[in-house]
């Protein structure tokens, strides 16, 4: 085989040239395609998480633009005015609530529709209650037949033919055991398993045994009952502290008198279990605000914790006071409202009237329902 060496023949220059040219090209060529691989490497590795950022990007931008495109719901709170009162009203067979300023608060969507007692209320859906919150939200879903009104943080509900007690979250704190349950007062609440009554305290546990053929709530740590034909007062460990006349009931104790009935009319009895003014009125309703309203002749009045008449028998009938002012019937049947002093602050002018209760009362004129503050002025309800 031939041996070919170097050739140092530097004089011969043309096919020389030439080839080193040529090796120049491959070199070039071998450097571009190194840096071609080196690039697809760094593409792979972090250019490739720049593209995956770029399209997570836009992904984002373009369900946000859908979201964006669906319509928003109608919530069922459709007023930010929410606080205060709000009082139900009725709208093509259905309840809502208005606030004092006769403002739709809450869409007209329960079959039935209980005042708020701080921010919840009891409203229903085909015939089961449950418990909403100030913007119409289910804070416990209808599962209740009957309710009963919020007392010391607790209401009795039944459910499935029997009574517990919830919270104001909806939680069941006394398990659904009775047959019949009242409101707690002086933490005692009534109840029945069978065919008499007893009460229960906070915890459920028997707090007077189920002896009594009636039993009322309690209030100033004493309440009315009654066996067969005997009525009582007793205490919170149940012991008949005063009975009562053959054929007499009692409510219970307000501002510290107790309103009894009997065969000859209605009386006061103060804490000691004796009649406080040693007077009988034909009829009569409960102390409050520090008066009581009394029948007399015919006609109704209003007698203070002394016994003393301050505001003579002139009308047709009337309530207690209730913030501050009581409604009082004219003899043309129509109600308006008085102050203490007996005042009239508000005309006759209504067929029906509710008492005062945070500035505001609900009252039926000419066969529509308003909400009413104490100046006089109306906001429609329904």
């Amino acid at each position: 085989m031939e041996s070919r060496q170097p050739n140092n023949n530097h004089g011969n220059t043309g096919k020389k040239g030439k080839h080193s040219l040529l090796s120049l090209y491959g070199y070039t060529l071998c450097l571009l395609l190194l840096g071609a691989v080196v690039f697809g490497l760094t593409y792979s590795a972090g250019g490739a998480n720049v593209l995956k950022e770029e399209e997570l990007r836009k992904a984002e931008e373009e369900a946000a633009a859908i979201e964006a495109a669906k319509p928003t719901p109608t919530p069922r709170a459709v007023s930010t005015a929410t606080a205060g009162r709000l009082i139900p009203f009725l709208e093509n067979s259905l309840w809502g609530y208005k606030n004092t300023s006769g403002e739709i608060v809450i869409l007209p969507a329960f079959s039935a529709a209980n005042e708020f007692d701080g921010n919840v209320a009891f409203a229903a859906k085909d015939g089961l209650y449950g418990l909403i919150d100030r913007s119409g939200a289910w804070i416990a879903e209808p599962a209740w037949s009957s309710v009963s009104d919020f007392a010391e943080g607790m209401a009795a509900v039944e459910k499935d033919g029997k009574w517990g007690y919830i919270d104001a979250s909806g939680n069941i704190k006394i398990d659904y055991s009775y047959r019949e349950a009242g409101p707690f007062g002086c933490g005692r609440a009534a109840v029945r398993t069978a065919s008499s009554f007893g009460y229960i305290d906070v915890m459920g546990n028997i707090a007077i045994s189920e002896k009594w053929s009636s039993a009322n709530v309690f209030s100033n740590d004493l309440a009315f009952v009654s066996l067969s034909s005997k009525s009582y007062i007793i205490d919170k460990v149940g012991k008949a502290l005063i009975t009562l006349n053959a054929g007499s009931s009692g409510e219970g104790y307000k501002e510290d008198f107790a309103l009894i009935t009997d065969s000859s009319g209605c009386y006061y009895m103060n804490k000691y279990g004796k009649s406080a003014f040693k007077k009988t009125y034909s009829a009569a309703r409960p102390f409050s605000g520090g008066y009581a309203a009394v029948r007399i002749d015919g006609q109704w009045g209003f007698i203070n914790t002394g016994g003393a008449t301050l505001i003579a028998p002139q009308y047709a009938d009337a309530h207690s006071f209730s913030g501050g002012y009581a409604a009082v019937q004219s003899s043309q049947g129509l109600w308006g409202y008085i102050d203490p002093y007996g005042e009239l602050k508000i005309d006759y002018r209504y067929s029906e009237a509710g008492d005062f209760k945070d500035g505001f009362a609900v009252s039926m004129k000419d066969g529509s329902w308003y909400i009413v503050d104490k100046s006089g002025s109306e906001a429609l309800l329904y």
